[in-house]
């Protein structure tokens, strides 16, 4: 069936010129179904830079906010200690505590009912793996941390469980397959380091001061699922997923902070590896080696986009990062205890005693990162994760509250990372390409037509010695020209850059190439190697000097045979990117749209969002602003064109979430949006308007609260102090025509779809809810007055579950409803077959045959009450559709999750 898509991509185009290429490095608005229901699908490898290349220089104004506390904190007063202070379990609580608050806490986040998981890493124990010296000092995540966490979880008072849930390198006592020589279990392992506790006495002692439900889960055995990717694989189309993980209701990420010689920093956004079982996805002994450790570039690129799919079934809700005891070095294990302990690393245990914390898991890490003297553009998962829309990784639009960031800043011994032979950020990814082009002499001078190879400064669509310079990006550092045009031979490819620096800066050019490669900077020849060999991701670093603004990389490179590609970054001495750069495929001077609401990386829960952006030019033209959107991440329809924006000024559209639709098979659809009155308006063109009936009509039965915006509240019939006036209510929809269209052939199909909130269930009368029906008169029984039905959806109250009546044979499934919560309820009726589905929730819940359409009968259609007046529903309608067809399973789950997505914007 047809949904309406709302939301928006936005990008901006001058009058006199074209800059599409904004359209590509992702200035831009996307709108995302909830990424735990999307349909699994591959991006596009070398043409997607709005995935691989989110971080541009345009970016949203609205912050994300991270707190942050360390244990020289005035705030804390007298528990106040030095960063490499031993500390008691009172001043961790109190750090860990300040630093939640300054993030906004947890009130937020929690909502009654909640089922939460508490995720930390507890990746090793002692005495596990006795052939492995570890001593797991800042190896794990501090257990007195993690028993502040679920403190104040406690306090907060919304959670109905809390719960603890890790996979790890360690089979748990009681496995079969445990070895011999394994004499500990990390959940009942009483750590020295951290206060003697253990995860399982102290799971116990909580659970025993609260009715909330306390334990913990061990997500490396079953029960899991093997579920798509929402929103597509990066690695794999799909995994094993604990159930755990696919069923709680918000997920707290609590990580230690670590380097690691794949990821660079394993922070909350790693942990996800340990959501993979190790039952599944091992490797010899019990860890997920099986898993994120494969790849034609090496372990770490498929462990980074690994790390995104894993992400994407729950990002976290809250995201927590604590340095008690962390590690610097060559992580994620180490063999020493404490600094100058022997043997030493390639771990090395350090303290700091800091907490960051944060709504937005992707800021929280970005922000650790760089606490720990990374660059957080360096870190590829969270590229991923940020394209995703899982939160921000630009430190300019994340707001800190506590120390100056810059006094928190200490920078940690850096990992040697697997295939770099030492430590090295991330190279470029965003390039325009032109070729390929016949031959291999590197010194031909293909654009001598057009001034020359050094003059060369494209725009994407520009077209230069026959081919048209196109962007292009690849998922590694590896830029694979061999796979993008198909393996030529002979031949020459132009790759181009913009490198915009905040100042003049002497930095190292670091490389690789398949074959020889020739290199411009700023239209000087910087080197050339015309030799033919094999790559390796740096072969050469050079000294470079970047002048302050844009600075013009070009590349040239040749391929004689097989392999044809190059690697590039551009580096401080210690291998991270310089903060103070960025890469541009726009022309100096190019418009530019910023997005201020909803912040990039945003999720919002809102039916109605005003878009907002910031649009400049240096030109002071007029701009005409396009905004693009669709339901699927990288897809664009158009809609809204805004004319004759100015310079300096604010553009807003209204987005509105997309709500059930009209086509052909659409008999009627009933927004309950009007907010007022008695009228509700049909959406449909068939004009079945209808109208509130009730004693007392009153707007304050109106609510804006509904599934989709506005809702009405039916009283039904209702006994009790004090009765409301509407003793009995409904909205009766009259007949257009006679024959109506709302009158269904016996050989028909039908789909009825609402949604519903009931205040109360009935204990003695039925429900009728959508019903076409001849009415009863007082006093005969809606149910057995005996007058016949075309169709009508009711609730029993002696089995609590729906029903359906047609002419007059009941048939009950096993459906029931919550009080107090929005339900999505769908029945289908196929006329040919007999087949009677009850859904709720996009669910199918019961199957029935045998099944009929009544014969159709003169008289109106009623929403919220039977045939007979004192049969009414006691709550909340909205969103009330028929339609003239049976609808799939997978249409109605669709449905169902408009009312229930977030969306994920950037």
């Amino acid at each position: 069936m047809f949904t309406v898509p709302k939301g928006g991509i936005m990008s901006v185009k001058a009058k006199r010129r074209s800059i599409w290429g904004i359209l590509l490095i992702g200035l831009l608005v996307v709108v995302m179904w909830d990424i735990t229901t999307t349909v699994a699908r591959k991006q596009d490898r070398f043409t997607n830079p709005i995935l691989v290349n989110q971080l541009q220089r345009a970016a949203p104004k609205q912050n994300s906010v991270v707190g942050i506390c360390q244990s020289t904190d005035p705030e804390l007063g007298t528990l106040q200690a030095a960063l490499d202070a031993t500390l008691t379990y009172e001043q961790v609580d109190s750090i860990t505590r300040l630093a939640v608050q300054r993030a906004g806490g947890f009130d937020e986040v929690i909502e009654s009912g909640d089922w939460v998981l508490v995720k930390p890493n507890i990746l090793t124990v002692p005495d596990v793996h006795s052939d492995y010296p570890w001593t797991h000092v800042g190896t794990v995540t501090d257990l007195r941390v993690m028993k502040s966490v679920i403190e104040q979880l406690i306090e907060e008072g919304d959670a109905s469980r809390i719960t603890v849930a890790e996979g790890k390198a360690w089979r748990k006592t009681g496995d079969p397959d445990k070895w011999p020589s394994d004499t500990a279990d990390g959940w009942t392992y009483h750590w020295a380091w951290y206060g003697g506790l253990s995860y399982e006495d102290m799971l116990e002692e909580l659970d025993a001061t609260t009715p909330i439900t306390i334990d913990y889960v061990d997500l490396d055995y079953p029960p899991y699922t093997q579920t798509p990717v929402p929103g597509g694989g990066l690695s794999q189309s799909s995994y094993f997923v604990p159930n755990a993980i696919l069923n709680c209701d918000r997920l707290i990420a609590v990580a230690v902070m670590k380097t690691h010689v794949y990821a660079r920093v394993t922070l909350t956004n790693k942990l996800y590896i340990g959501t993979s079982p190790a039952s599944v996805y091992n490797a010899g002994y019990f860890n997920h080696h099986a898993l994120p450790h494969i790849s034609p570039l090496g372990p770490a690129y498929n462990m980074e986009q690994t790390i995104c799919d894993l992400m994407s079934y729950h990002p976290a809700d809250f995201g927590i990062v604590e340095c008690f005891r962390g590690m610097e070095g060559t992580g994620p294990h180490m063999y020493t205890g404490e600094p100058g302990d022997s043997p030493k690393g390639p771990g090395i245990s350090i303290k700091r005693n800091v907490v960051l914390a944060s709504k937005d898991p992707v800021a929280v890490d970005a922000v650790s990162a760089y606490v720990m003297g990374f660059n957080p553009w360096d870190v590829d998962h969270l590229h991923w994760n940020h394209g995703k829309g899982f939160g921000i990784n630009d430190l300019d639009y994340i707001s800190t509250v506590g120390p100056a960031l810059d006094n928190v800043r200490y920078t940690f011994a850096k990992p040697s990372l697997t295939g770099f032979g030492g430590y090295q950020g991330r190279g470029n990814r965003i390039w325009l390409v032109n070729g390929w082009h016949s031959g291999v002499d590197l010194d031909y001078d293909y654009f001598s037509h057009l001034g020359g190879e050094a003059n060369i400064s494209p725009v994407e669509s520009d077209t230069g010695a026959g081919e048209t310079w196109t962007a292009f990006t690849d998922a590694t550092d590896y830029m694979d020209l061999a796979a993008y045009y198909g393996n030529p031979s002979s031949c020459i490819t132009y790759a181009f850059t913009r490198i915009v620096a905040d100042s003049a800066m002497n930095v190292r050019l670091r490389f690789g190439s398949d074959d020889g490669i020739k290199i411009w900077l700023n239209g000087s020849v910087v080197y050339s190697n015309s030799s033919t060999g094999t790559w390796s991701m740096i072969e050469q670093d050079l000294p470079i000097a970047l002048q302050e603004g844009t600075n013009r990389l070009l590349v040239k490179i040749k391929n004689s045979t097989g392999p044809y590609g190059f690697s590039m970054f551009v580096s401080e001495s210690d291998g991270d990117t310089p903060l103070a750069i960025d890469y541009s495929l726009l022309a100096p001077g190019a418009p530019e749209v910023t997005l201020d609401s909803p912040a990039s990386g945003a999720s919002t829960s809102n039916s109605h969002i005003q878009v907002s952006a910031w649009v400049s030019d240096p030109d002071d033209d007029l701009m005409t602003v396009w905004v693009y959107g669709d339901t699927t991440p990288g897809a664009a329809a158009l809609l809204h064109v805004e004319d004759g924006v100015s310079s300096g000024s604010h553009m807003t559209y209204d987005w509105h979430r997309p709500v059930l639709g009209v086509d052909d098979s659409t008999i009627g659809l009933w927004h309950f949006d009007e907010g007022s009155g008695t009228t509700i308006h049909d959406a449909s063109p068939h004009g079945l308007d209808g109208y509130w009936v009730c004693q007392d009509t009153k707007d304050s039965m109106w609510t804006n609260d509904g599934a989709f915006g506005h809702a009405l509240e039916f009283y039904g019939f209702r006994t009790g102090t004090p009765q409301h006036p509407c003793a009995a209510d409904w909205v009766e929809i009259p007949e257009e025509a006679s024959p109506s269209i709302m009158d269904i052939d016996p050989s028909g199909d039908l789909t009825i779809e609402y949604w519903i909130k009931p205040d109360v269930l009935p204990t003695s009368r039925y429900w009728g809810m959508v019903v076409k029906r001849v009415p009863c008169e007082f006093p005969q029984d809606t149910m057995q007055c005996g007058n016949p039905a075309n169709y009508e959806i009711f609730f029993n109250y002696s089995t609590q579950t729906l029903g359906y009546y047609a002419n007059t044979t009941l048939f009950v499934s096993t459906v029931g409803l919550t009080v107090g919560q929005w339900q999505y309820i769908a029945v289908t009726i196929d006329g040919s077959t007999g087949v009677l589905r009850f859904y709720k929730n996009g669910v199918l819940g019961t199957q029935l045959t045998g099944a009929f359409i009544g014969t159709p009968i003169d008289g109106p259609l009623r929403i919220g009450s039977s045939a007979y007046r004192m049969k009414g529903v006691d709550g909340w309608i909205d969103e009330v559709r028929l339609t003239a067809a049976v609808l799939d399973s997978a249409e109605i789950a669709k449905n169902y999750r408009l009312a229930t997505d977030r969306y994920y914007w950037k």
